[in-house]
């Protein structure tokens, strides 16, 4: 599985600079009489304070969220009719005057939006079974308790909401689907639309798949480092230093309510008691996860057949659906199970193959049975058919997934119910469940090829063979390598990070695009492996000659993310008509090669020396040394690419880097001196860089872009990240990305069944 590494994680250290708080709806004035908008400005704004003064969740996507839910309410009428002819003041008010890449797709739905949504939306209704998953997301998405009717005008706004928010990976890995998301969201409005339609309807996503309908399903359950950031509160149950009491916030108002606590009067105090019994300060620290499970016990303990982690798992679902909209995450994890819906796709194919390895000495010792190789093919056809995966975006793994890269995330068993094709099914979470799976294979085969002695035969030896006591082991074992470290894996399942019942795996977008669209991608990706980032958007130049004006799934050997062809920086080059070697020069090295020359100033070299101090002050055996380094250089006149060649050589020295270590002292130099220039020196290699891919990631509602940008230190073009708007380049690491890695990509234009919207 790709995921967003903890690439990041330094240069976010390093970065002293805070993101910027949302530019609120705005405030000027706008001719109408309508009352509802104006209450829905104020609304939004008081809001945003609210969450931007507690700062417990990110209140850019809180913010947008918000925004989202509010638009949605005010485009449909009482009768629940689309008002189209309000679009352009709820632009001209709700869309920034220098708007957010999430407000710019915003604002091109609503101009999408034409009469002839309106039967669409009429369709549009809340689900008819109280026990659909989509009902605790449509609750969640509203904060509404589980006693409060859901109405089909909850079902419309919500599936207008998801149109509108902003969407992005977030901190869970399922990035071959996200990318896929993505590109629906931001192209493909009916399509998006038509699935997040059935999402909210019917909690699930239907497609053909080699020829029959199969049903995608998801679970209310999202991954959220908001949850795990403490925050203080008084034993008086205020944050502190506000006024502001705990449920009185939104998120824990929002998790009270789908706990079922909005009318418990003594919640306040029962949690309080509860966390606070044992603090004698007055103030004390608590994470907002901690905190709605007190809520949840609390609420437990009074009501009947309640159970405290079904509750604490809603609670934080709740919370989390503020900056997450739970109508996409849904679309997200049916299109993460699309990876893995037939027979030979990555973690399918894993659980098909550690089953046939494990019996397949006992098919030997069957080959003379008559009709062996039609029970045969039946139990390997049965066996596929009678599981499906769901991907679970918060999987909390025991130890770092196999492939080193993440928690968060993965795919977990369910069994079918094939009378009932579209019910989730049944978790098949232990080693013995996943026997009885198997077991329930043989019994259909031998059911479906009737009761003869040669299929009694063949499905009592089989069934010996499964319930011996060393079956699952071998199972386990032949599903990863990793897991024959593991002595006894049966006992020991939940220490494993890669199991048939769960696992962090999957890692092809292109599976999800073949089934998505009903056409075939993964079989026309285009591979190249490029020598050095120079090499890399060299090679993305000219592919964009070729490549349709949209956004195209890519691939990289730790994520999958969006070529992005239409991209400015990428039109400019098309439109000036020169070979890339002559664009390159133009637009990277000559300006680069000004901050590169550029005398060193007294001012960088004092901010880079104090932070490589920072980051090498615990690996450096001699400190004095350092500072006879820095103290040498101090004293020559040396340009900003020279002092930073001899600087880096030197410390290298000092630590004795072997290779693998000076890489990431070079990595995390880059870093800090990028940040140790000017602001005039920064804004010219921001604005010379080239943003080549939408990478899914975001900070807040920033989005960001993969780009090419010239390292000054090197004089050679880099591989790094940008913000949309071309700020906060980020060095990234070329040995692990780039350098000798291979990339995929495929050309063809995606618009599933021609609906592609224009923009």
């Amino acid at each position: 599985m790709k995921f967003r590494l903890l690439i990041l994680m330094l240069f976010t250290l390093l970065s002293a600079a805070a993101l910027p708080i949302p530019s609120y709806a705005n405030s000027k004035k706008v001719a109408t009489k309508d009352g509802a908008i104006q209450q829905a400005l104020g609304e939004l704004n008081q809001y945003a304070k609210i969450q931007k003064d507690l700062n417990i969740q990110n209140a850019d996507l809180a913010y947008g969220m918000k925004k989202a839910l509010l638009i949605a309410d005010l485009l449909l009428d009482p009768q629940d009719k689309l008002k189209i002819d309000l679009c352009p003041t709820i632009k001209s008010l709700f869309i920034s005057t220098h708007p957010e890449e999430y407000e710019i797709n915003m604002s091109r739905f609503l101009d999408n939006l034409d009469p002839s949504w309106q039967s669409f939306f009429d369709q549009i209704e809340s689900p008819k079974d109280p026990n659909c998953l989509s009902c605790i997301s449509l609750r969640a998405l509203f904060s509404l308790g589980p006693k409060q009717p859901l109405t089909d005008r909850h079902a419309k706004v919500a599936v207008l909401a998801a149109m509108l928010a902003p969407y992005n990976q977030g901190p869970v890995g399922d990035c071959f689907a996200v990318n896929d998301v993505i590109r629906d969201h931001h192209e493909y409005y009916r399509h998006i639309a038509e699935d997040c339609t059935s999402i909210v309807m019917k909690g699930y996503v239907e497609r053909p798949v080699n020829g029959i309908s199969d049903y995608f399903f998801f679970l209310p359950i999202l991954a959220d480092d908001d949850r795990d950031q403490p925050v203080e509160i008084t034993k008086e149950g205020l944050f502190a230093g506000t006024d502001l009491e705990i449920f009185d916030a939104p998120g824990f108002a929002a998790a009270r309510a789908l706990m079922g606590g909005d009318r418990m009067t003594s919640l306040k105090s029962d949690v309080l008691n509860s966390l606070s019994k044992d603090v004698k300060q007055k103030q004390f620290k608590i994470t907002p996860s901690q905190l709605i499970r007190a809520a949840a016990k609390a609420i437990a303990e009074k009501t009947p057949n309640a159970n405290v982690d079904e509750l604490a798992h809603l609670g934080e679902y709740a919370f989390s659906c503020l900056t997450n909209n739970p109508i996409l995450r849904a679309v997200e994890s049916a299109f993460a199970a699309m990876a893995e819906d037939r027979a030979k796709d990555s973690t399918r194919g894993n659980i098909n193959s550690c089953i046939a390895d494990t019996l397949n000495q006992t098919w030997k010792q069957l080959k003379k049975v008559n009709g062996v190789e039609q029970f045969k093919q039946g139990f390997t056809d049965a066996c596929n058919a009678c599981y499906r995966l769901l991907y679970n975006l918060n999987i909390p793994l025991a130890t770092v997934s196999a492939d080193g890269s993440s928690t968060d995330g993965g795919f977990q068993l369910y069994q079918r119910v094939h009378e009932m094709p579209t019910s989730l099914g049944t978790r098949v979470a232990t080693p013995e469940q996943f026997r009885q799976l198997i077991l329930y294979a043989v019994k259909k085969v031998e059911a479906d090829l009737g009761s003869t002695s040669d299929t009694k035969l063949i499905a009592n030896r089989l069934e010996i063979m499964i319930n011996r006591d060393d079956f699952l082991k071998n199972v386990l074992w032949n599903y990863d390598e990793a897991n024959k470290q593991e002595p006894d894996p049966v006992q020991n399942y939940f220490k494993l990070s890669r199991t048939p019942m769960q696992s962090c795996d999957g890692d092809n977008p292109y599976e999800v695009d073949d089934i998505d669209t009903g056409k075939t991608y993964d079989n026309h990706v285009q591979s190249y492996t490029p020598k050095n980032s120079n090499d890399l958007i060299t090679w993305c130049l000219q592919l964009a000659k070729i490549a349709p004006a949209e956004m195209i799934p890519m691939d990289s050997p730790q994520h999958a993310f969006n070529f992005m062809p239409a991209n400015p920086d990428i039109v400019q080059y098309i439109k000036a008509g020169i070979n890339s070697a002559q664009w390159l020069k133009k637009k990277l090295v000559i300006p680069g090669m000004q901050v590169a020359k550029r005398q060193i100033s007294a001012e960088t070299q004092k901010a880079l020396v104090q932070g490589i101090n920072d980051y090498i002050s615990n690996a450096l055996p001699d400190h004095g040394s350092y500072e006879q380094l820095v103290q040498h250089l101090s004293q020559q006149n040396l340009s900003v690419q020279d002092y930073s060649e001899q600087f880096l050589n030197g410390i290298n020295t000092l630590l004795k880097a072997d290779e693998n270590q000076a890489s990431q002292v070079a990595l995390a130099f880059d870093a800090v001196l990028f940040q140790s220039l000017s602001l005039q020196d920064q804004a010219i290699l921001e604005q010379s860089a080239i943003r080549f891919a939408f990478t899914n990631w975001n900070e807040g509602t920033k989005d960001i872009y993969f780009c090419a940008f010239f390292n000054p230190r090197t004089t050679q073009i880099a591989f790094g990240t940008i913000f949309e708007d071309k700020t906060h380049l980020q060095p990234m690491d070329e040995k692990a990305w780039v350098d000798n890695q291979q990339w995929d990509v495929d050309l063809t234009p995606l618009a599933p069944n021609s609906l592609k919207m224009e923009m």
